[in-house]
């Protein structure tokens, strides 16, 4: 028996033969989970020694991208075969099991495939979410002290720097040019050339033209 992974649940198991492309077969056991179809090659006992059981076939099921079964209309005829393909890295590749039952297979599978394609969907959101909120925070980090040695002056923050310097004269202050304990007004246009900043289009915080995010409110530069 396969060991499962923790909170994954047995959904069928039967007796099967695993048939290769040149026509052998491998006897064993299917299992079907809420995650995986395993087939579990059964092990043998002989005088001298025992082979141990051996997984063939273990394929999570949001990588299966078709599963049908195969019964003859003649009853007289036993073999009756369940077959799927799956992704294997770039690959596509094809299983095919003898069975009792294939059509009882066939039906959970695809309710199964449906349930794990759309959970694992949500887990590739996730983790794009996740990745982009580290970037966010390791651009603030790089940022360092953000707007600390900046102060506006007046109600409204600039909004880009082609206004200010249209205007020849911006409300933006340079904390750094306080002289004496007072805070000297300069222009944005040569504070953005020392500093080699601009100002993010969102919210008006200056950033550096290195940065993809802005460290303020997250805004894609």
């Amino acid at each position: 028996m396969p060991i499962y992974e923790v909170g994954e649940h047995e959904i069928l198991s039967d007796e099967s033969l695993l048939v290769r492309e040149d026509g052998d077969t491998e006897s064993g056991n299917l299992y079907l989970s809420d995650k995986r179809i395993i087939f579990e090659k059964r092990g043998k006992r002989g005088l001298l020694k025992a082979t141990p059981s051996q997984i063939l076939v273990d394929v999570f099921l949001y990588n299966i991208t078709n599963v049908s079964s195969i019964v003859p209309r003649i009853k007289a005829l036993t073999k009756k075969y369940l077959i799927i393909e799956y992704h294997l890295g770039d690959d596509i590749k094809k299983a095919r099991f003898r069975i009792t039952d294939p059509l009882k297979w066939e039906e959970q599978m695809r309710k199964w495939i449906s349930d794990a394609k759309h959970s694992e969907e949500e887990r590739l959101q996730r983790q794009k979410e996740e990745e982009y909120r580290k970037e966010v925070e390791m651009a603030r980090a790089k940022a360092g002290t953000t707007n600390v040695g900046v102060a506006y002056y007046g109600n409204q923050k600039p909004k880009s720097k082609e206004r200010n310097d249209e205007s020849g004269s911006g409300d933006f202050i340079d904390a750094d040019t306080v002289q004496g304990g007072e805070i000297t007004k300069t222009q944005q246009s040569s504070v953005v050339a020392r500093d080699e900043t601009s100002v993010c289009p969102n919210c008006g915080a200056p950033v550096k033209k290195t940065m993809k995010y802005c460290p303020n409110c997250g805004e894609k530069l």
